[in-house]
Protein backbone atom coordinates (compact mmCIF):
# COMPACT_ATOMS: atom_id res chain seq x y z
CA UNK A 1 0.00 0.00 0.00
CA UNK A 2 1.35 3.52 -0.82
CA UNK A 3 2.21 6.02 2.12
CA UNK A 4 -0.20 8.80 1.92
CA UNK A 5 0.32 12.09 3.16
CA UNK A 6 -3.00 13.73 4.35
CA UNK A 7 -3.93 17.16 4.59
CA UNK A 8 -6.45 18.24 7.25
CA UNK A 9 -6.73 17.29 11.01
CA UNK A 10 -10.72 18.34 11.03
CA UNK A 11 -13.33 15.29 11.01
CA UNK A 12 -13.38 13.69 8.08
CA UNK A 13 -9.35 14.06 7.08
CA UNK A 14 -8.78 12.84 10.46
CA UNK A 15 -11.35 9.87 9.37
CA UNK A 16 -9.71 9.63 5.85
CA UNK A 17 -6.09 9.13 7.52
CA UNK A 18 -7.58 6.49 10.10
CA UNK A 19 -9.32 4.30 7.26
CA UNK A 20 -5.73 4.97 5.59
CA UNK A 21 -3.95 3.49 8.33
CA UNK A 22 -6.47 0.46 9.10
CA UNK A 23 -5.86 -0.52 5.34
CA UNK A 24 -1.78 -0.57 6.29
CA UNK A 25 -1.00 2.26 4.71
CA UNK A 26 1.76 4.44 6.26
CA UNK A 27 -0.10 7.79 6.45
CA UNK A 28 0.55 11.23 7.99
CA UNK A 29 -1.74 13.72 9.20
CA UNK A 30 -1.40 17.42 8.66
CA UNK A 31 -3.16 20.32 10.45
CA UNK A 32 -2.48 23.87 11.06
CA UNK A 33 -2.14 24.09 14.82
CA UNK A 34 0.59 22.58 16.20
CA UNK A 35 -0.98 22.30 19.62
CA UNK A 36 -3.94 20.23 18.42
CA UNK A 37 -1.22 17.87 16.87
CA UNK A 38 0.27 17.29 19.82
CA UNK A 39 -2.78 15.79 21.60
CA UNK A 40 -3.52 14.11 18.78
CA UNK A 41 0.04 12.52 19.21
CA UNK A 42 -0.38 12.15 23.12
CA UNK A 43 -4.03 10.65 23.50
CA UNK A 44 -4.35 8.86 20.38
CA UNK A 45 -7.78 10.69 19.66
CA UNK A 46 -9.12 13.79 17.63
CA UNK A 47 -11.08 14.66 21.10
CA UNK A 48 -12.57 17.96 19.23
CA UNK A 49 -13.59 16.75 15.87
CA UNK A 50 -14.25 12.72 15.83
CA UNK A 51 -14.26 11.44 20.04
CA UNK A 52 -13.87 8.14 20.69
CA UNK A 53 -11.80 6.71 17.73
CA UNK A 54 -8.57 5.43 18.33
CA UNK A 55 -5.90 7.02 15.77
CA UNK A 56 -4.07 3.77 14.84
CA UNK A 57 -0.38 3.84 15.35
CA UNK A 58 0.60 3.38 12.14
CA UNK A 59 -1.02 7.30 12.17
CA UNK A 60 1.58 10.10 12.31
CA UNK A 61 1.66 14.01 12.53
CA UNK A 62 3.04 16.68 10.78
CA UNK A 63 2.73 20.61 11.05
CA UNK A 64 4.79 21.55 8.29
CA UNK A 65 2.59 21.39 5.22
CA UNK A 66 5.37 21.42 2.38
CA UNK A 67 7.94 19.15 4.34
CA UNK A 68 4.66 16.60 4.19
CA UNK A 69 3.82 17.44 -0.08
CA UNK A 70 7.68 16.76 -0.38
CA UNK A 71 7.84 13.37 1.85
CA UNK A 72 4.94 12.41 -0.27
CA UNK A 73 3.81 11.54 -3.50
CA UNK A 74 0.00 10.80 -2.73
CA UNK A 75 -1.81 13.79 -1.44
CA UNK A 76 -5.47 13.50 0.23
CA UNK A 77 -6.47 16.74 0.62
CA UNK A 78 -9.48 17.62 3.40
CA UNK A 79 -9.20 21.19 4.46
CA UNK A 80 -12.38 24.12 3.79
CA UNK A 81 -13.29 25.10 0.63
CA UNK A 82 -12.14 28.47 1.26
CA UNK A 83 -8.64 27.70 2.11
CA UNK A 84 -8.50 25.12 -0.71
CA UNK A 85 -6.60 27.53 -3.45
CA UNK A 86 -4.17 28.98 -0.43
CA UNK A 87 -2.58 25.18 0.42
CA UNK A 88 -2.80 24.65 -3.36
CA UNK A 89 -0.18 27.04 -3.62
CA UNK A 90 1.52 26.50 -0.58
CA UNK A 91 2.17 22.86 -1.63
CA UNK A 92 2.81 23.26 -5.54
CA UNK A 93 6.68 24.12 -5.06
CA UNK A 94 7.38 20.98 -3.98
CA UNK A 95 5.59 18.43 -5.82
CA UNK A 96 7.41 16.26 -8.13
CA UNK A 97 6.84 14.69 -11.12
CA UNK A 98 5.28 11.66 -9.13
CA UNK A 99 3.07 13.35 -7.30
CA UNK A 100 -0.68 13.04 -7.09
CA UNK A 101 -3.73 14.53 -5.35
CA UNK A 102 -6.51 13.41 -4.33
CA UNK A 103 -9.53 15.27 -2.40
CA UNK A 104 -12.51 15.12 -0.59
CA UNK A 105 -12.93 18.55 0.23
CA UNK A 106 -16.98 19.52 -0.56
CA UNK A 107 -18.29 23.09 -2.02
CA UNK A 108 -17.06 25.64 -4.30
CA UNK A 109 -14.41 28.04 -3.68
CA UNK A 110 -16.09 31.04 -1.49
CA UNK A 111 -14.91 34.32 -3.64
CA UNK A 112 -15.02 32.90 -7.38
CA UNK A 113 -18.06 30.39 -6.97
CA UNK A 114 -15.95 28.14 -8.44
CA UNK A 115 -15.65 24.44 -8.30
CA UNK A 116 -12.55 22.78 -6.79
CA UNK A 117 -11.34 21.37 -9.49
CA UNK A 118 -11.40 24.19 -11.34
CA UNK A 119 -9.13 25.72 -8.77
CA UNK A 120 -6.85 22.41 -8.81
CA UNK A 121 -6.73 22.85 -12.43
CA UNK A 122 -5.78 26.32 -11.95
CA UNK A 123 -3.07 26.11 -9.38
CA UNK A 124 -1.55 22.53 -9.89
CA UNK A 125 -0.66 21.33 -13.46
CA UNK A 126 0.78 17.91 -15.00
CA UNK A 127 -0.58 16.24 -11.29
CA UNK A 128 -2.93 13.43 -11.48
CA UNK A 129 -5.97 14.53 -9.74
CA UNK A 130 -8.89 12.52 -8.22
CA UNK A 131 -11.92 13.64 -6.00
CA UNK A 132 -13.54 11.30 -3.17
CA UNK A 133 -16.76 11.52 -2.22
CA UNK A 134 -19.31 9.67 -0.43
CA UNK A 135 -22.57 9.22 0.89
CA UNK A 136 -20.81 8.94 4.14
CA UNK A 137 -20.15 10.76 7.43
CA UNK A 138 -16.84 11.29 9.46
CA UNK A 139 -18.26 9.30 12.37
CA UNK A 140 -18.96 6.23 10.49
CA UNK A 141 -15.98 6.06 9.03
CA UNK A 142 -13.88 6.79 12.17
CA UNK A 143 -16.12 3.95 13.99
CA UNK A 144 -15.29 1.60 11.00
CA UNK A 145 -19.15 1.15 10.15
CA UNK A 146 -19.77 0.74 6.49
CA UNK A 147 -19.61 3.56 4.36
CA UNK A 148 -19.61 3.99 0.39
CA UNK A 149 -16.98 6.05 -1.36
CA UNK A 150 -16.81 6.97 -4.84
CA UNK A 151 -13.25 8.12 -6.76
CA UNK A 152 -12.99 10.32 -9.72
CA UNK A 153 -10.67 10.85 -11.86
CA UNK A 154 -9.33 11.99 -15.87
CA UNK A 155 -6.32 9.74 -15.07
CA UNK A 156 -7.35 6.07 -15.65
CA UNK A 157 -3.96 5.11 -13.80
CA UNK A 158 -4.03 7.17 -11.16
CA UNK A 159 -7.48 6.01 -10.67
CA UNK A 160 -6.48 2.21 -10.56
CA UNK A 161 -3.69 2.70 -8.19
Amino acid sequence: MPAVGVIGAGAWGTALAVQLARNECDVTLWGRNPEHLADLRSTRENKRYLAGVELPSRLQFCSDLQQLAGDYEHLLMEVRSHSFRSVLREISPVLTANSRISWATKGLELDSGKFLHSVLAEEVTDTPVAILSGPSFATELGQGQPTVMTAASENETFLNE
